[in-house]
């Protein structure tokens, strides 16, 4: 048990160090790429007032660099931690699971967590499994599988 742990901390701590070690220049375009996946554009939330509700990535269990902007939808996206989320629920965020990212390729596993209603402790939840591929200085998703409560 104790060796599991040591291995699955280490991981981790090996992942933070990676996306640390990364700009928010360097990352920014693969996490828009990523938001930008033609399939999930039926799944943000609608306009209120002709005003798009802002899309929230939650800084768990990966963690990204400060500085990253990101605009979705006419709004900027908003990183906020999971104790964050547990004091201002939100409809609509993003967890990514794992992001491994090399100089010509990356891969993403993400949750797309939508319709959530905290007093009812309710939610609807895609899991995106995402790769990309680098084309000179632009990436390019290659491959999107989404699965869960699809539309």
């Amino acid at each position: 048990m104790t060796k599991k742990f040591t291995l699955i901390t280490l991981v981790l701590i090996g992942i933070a160090l990676r996306l640390a070690a990364q700009s928010p220049g360097e990352i920014a375009p693969i996490l828009q790429k990523c938001m930008d996946i033609p399939d999930l554009q039926k799944y943000y939330p609608p306009s209120v007032n002709d005003k798009k509700s802002p899309i929230y990535i939650v800084q768990y269990p990966v963690a990204f660099p400060e500085g990253i902007v990101l605009t979705k939808n006419g709004s900027e996206v908003k990183f906020i931690t999971i104790s964050q989320l547990a004091e201002n629920p939100v409809q609509e965020y993003f967890m990514f699971r794992s992001l491994n990212s090399g100089p010509d390729s990356t891969t993403a596993v993400i949750n797309y967590f939508y319709d959530c209603n905290s007093a009812l402790k309710q939610f609807k939840m895609l899991t995106i499994n995402v790769d990309l591929e680098k084309a000179g200085k632009r990436w390019n998703v290659s491959q999107a599988i989404l699965k869960g409560d699809t539309k």
